[in-house]
């Protein structure tokens, strides 16, 4: 006999049917009731993996047992003449129909009786109606103040619907937000615990809030359910469960996030006020389509990497097309241009008007929208509106006080001011309070300790951020800064820039860097090689290219660099210091005092100087050019006006950015001992960047050169840098 007879005989095509039957009906009967019983996503996928682990062993069963009037017997047991494997097959074939045909009347009771009778008690009724009754289980003790939503569960057929379901996770997440009197976690941390075995008590601890809300979507043609239930993470004890059944329209959507951001405010008896309420009850958009282009943008937008940041500007621009007056999707353009002009995916001088453009549409369309605030804010600040950025930032925080991204940008331009390092930190905590788990909000957070004058303790940020999110270009770049411009340990942030181009090889400036570290190590060979890689280099700071083509000898290429970054603002120090350099060499002083004037009109009026953190370095270079000029008086302003610029920093960063500026200052001022005082205590705290070229050919430290001291700070730093190249070269040779 065959194999598929023999299979047949065994009634094995028939077990096989009916357990496929019967786990359809477990699986339709499991997400219509597990739900309204406030139990956890998880059982749900409990039941479905039970399901599929059981197929396998129950065929292995029918194949080796078989029922007989005595019972059940191993077959091989069986007389074949009293085998009763005909009437148990028929039997198996009643069995098969009667549960396809239960499952069936479940599956249009649940989804083509209920749903209509839900919408159509919606319309008879004021209030929008569910499927079931709200569903108070425990009462909240009026104490909680903080609030986690999981990701939800896609209950959908269709897999491709998850970037629907999360898109819903996300706009439920804004509204609830905009319950001021509850702290709100932020997206891209709780997106931390998708499909997490870990219990909502920890979940809760991790995130440092008292209660979580969980849920389900499900999308099955014009309809579309959610499910949600409030759990206080103290006791375990299910606060609040509920299930929506609505047709799928944008305007459902939104009213179904806004009940349920009005329920939790009931369940935990938060304020609630008037102000709230109307920004809950808002509806975006109308337009489903939009409503999707504008979530799978904002999904876009979490990696912060530069080809997601521009599909995310695609899917926006693409949710404004289809709604004009969709000032959310506005918003988030706005912030995706800044983004991208800062992580190198557009010349920022493009991105600020695109960015200006589109946040002032959101603004036209709501005025009251705290995103759009927080933009208009971060961009004032890129363009040096100290008091206009200060006041949208504060409007921004006030309309929209669990906005984490407000209190993270906020942050980053206060920690640039002289004295508001301290509160800068304070905002970035505040940002970590409402996304924890985000990487580039712990990232931006170890920009500030870095500021502060704590490379350690910015590294351990770091560190946790790449651990987060490994993919995370800034994090590793962030960390290369740390130990190459604070530590001295080039050798240690030369794979961490490797590792960040790789992720990102159309940012062309972790390889600019890389190849400055080359540079420092007397690896010139290395150095270009990254020379070589640079396919657009006149988007980049020049310095890297300057010191290529200069040793080179191709002076022309390295004056054209500077030239085009001139063109370009915001001008880098290095390339005033170039052309300058160049045009007092031919004697035509006019032409380097013009260069200044152009780039740094500021600096001109002696009376009322601006120097700030700013063009701190600009005034001391200029003040050099004034001194070769016998512009004394002028000068001395300068370096008076830098020296306090940097007074504040001087405490903080060790490096070149302050104590080799103070040095420089102290030698065009003819101290020599103080400034060979502050070359040896940035040598000795891991001055390492950049100083081949200040050591070598800085003419500001000109008349230094000769000095014994001097000398012995050029040949410590020469012999730490042999050092770190032989543990470079030793590395790749072992990977």
């Amino acid at each position: 006999m065959s194999l598929i007879a023999e299979l047949k005989r065994r009634n094995v095509f028939r077990v096989a049917l009916a357990y496929l039957a019967l786990a359809w009906l477990t699986i339709e009967a499991a997400s219509i009731l597990l739900p309204g019983f406030g139990v956890p996503d998880w059982a749900f996928r409990f039941v479905v993996i039970i399901l599929a682990l059981g197929f396998v062993p129950a065929l292995i069963f029918s194949w080796a047992y078989e029922v007989t009037p005595e019972g059940l017997k191993r077959e091989q047991d069986v007389v074949r003449e009293h085998s009763r494997t005909q009437e148990t097959g028929r039997r198996l074939d009643l069995l098969t129909i009667g549960l396809v045909v239960v499952a069936l009347v479940v599956v249009v009771t649940d989804r083509f009786l209920v749903i209509p009778e839900a919408l159509q008690e919606s319309t008879n009724s004021e209030e929008p109606a569910t499927t079931q009754a709200e569903t108070p289980i425990a009462e909240s003790d009026g104490s909680i103040d903080s609030i986690a939503v999981l990701p939800f569960a896609n209950r959908s057929a269709n897999p491709d619907d998850v970037f629907f379901v999360d898109g819903i996770h996300d706009d439920l997440l804004t509204h609830i937000s905009e319950i001021n009197s509850l702290k709100t976690i932020s997206r891209t941390s709780v997106m931390q615990y998708r499909g997490s075995t870990l219990s909502v008590p920890d979940i809760a601890e991790e995130l440092g809030v008292a209660v979580i809300l969980e849920g389900g979507v499900q999308r099955a043609g014009d309809q579309v359910r959610i499910n949600v239930q409030l759990i206080d993470a103290r006791t375990d004890d299910h606060l609040w469960a509920e299930i929506y059944d609505r047709e799928l329209t944008a305007s459902n959507i939104f009213s179904i996030q806004s009940e349920i951001a009005q329920s939790i405010a009931g369940a935990l008896r938060a304020t609630l006020t008037p102000t709230d309420r109307a920004r809950i009850d808002k509806i975006p958009t109308e337009n489903l389509d939009a409503l999707e282009a504008y979530f799978l943008g904002r999904q876009s937008m979490v990696t912060r990497r530069i080809l997601d940041l521009k599909e995310a500007a695609e899917y926006l621009k693409s949710a404004i097309a289809l709604d004009p007056g969709f000032a959310l999707a506005y918003a988030s353009l706005a912030d995706t241009y800044l983004l991208l002009g800062g992580y190198g995916g557009m010349k920022m001088v493009d991105a600020l008007p695109q960015s200006a453009a589109a946040a002032d549409q959101a603004l036209a369309l709501d005025p009251e929208l705290g995103a759009a605030h927080a933009s208009v804010a971060k961009r004032l600040g890129i363009q040096g509106d100290v008091e206009g950025a200060k006041a949208s930032f504060r409007r921004a925080i006030e309309l929209s006080p669990n906005y984490a991204p407000a209190y993270q940008w906020y942050a980053q331009f206060l920690q640039n001011l002289d004295g508001q390092i301290d509160e800068a930190l304070r905002l970035s905590k505040r940002a970590i309070e409402l996304d924890p788990k985000s990487a580039i909000v712990l990232a931006d957070h170890a920009e500030a300790l870095e500021r502060a004058g704590r490379p350690r303790d910015a590294a351990a940020f770091l560190l946790d951020s790449i651990e987060l999110e490994p993919r995370l270009a800034t994090g590793y770049k962030s960390l290369a800064r740390i130990y190459a411009f604070h530590l001295g340990q080039l050798d240690q942030a030369l794979p961490q820039y490797q590792r960040a181009a790789q992720l990102e090889p159309e940012n062309l400036n972790s390889v600019r860097l890389s190849g400055l570290i080359f540079i420092q190590l007397g690896d010139w060979e290395q150095a270009e090689a990254q020379h070589a890689r640079l396919r657009e280099p006149e988007d980049l700071p020049p310095d890297f290219v300057i010191a290529m083509e200069t040793r080179s000898g191709n002076t022309e290429a390295a004056l054209a660099a500077a030239r085009s970054d001139i063109e370009s603002p915001p001008v880098f120090t290095t390339s005033l210091r170039f052309l300058r350099d160049a045009a007092i060499a031919s004697g035509d002083f006019d032409t380097a005092l013009k260069l200044f004037r152009d780039v740094h009109p500021e600096l001109f009026n002696v009376d009322s100087l601006e120097v700030s953190w700013r063009n701190r370095e600009a005034a001391v270079e200029l003040a050099y050019l004034l001194l070769q000029m016998d512009e004394q008086e002028h000068a001395e302003r300068l370096l008076e006006q830098s020296e306090a610029a940097i007074a504040w920093g001087r405490q903080l960063w060790t490096t070149e950015a302050y104590a080799v500026l103070q040095a420089r200052i102290d030698a065009l001022r003819g101290d020599t001992p103080a400034a060979l005082s502050s070359l040896r205590k940035a040598a000795d705290q891991g001055w390492r960047m950049h100083a081949r070229y200040f050591l070598e050919q800085d003419p500001v430290l000109a008349d230094l050169r000769d000095e014994p001291e001097f000398q012995r700070i050029k040949a410590d730093i020469e012999s730490d840098m042999a050092e770190q190249l032989a543990r470079v070269r030793e590395q790749n040779r072992l990977d």
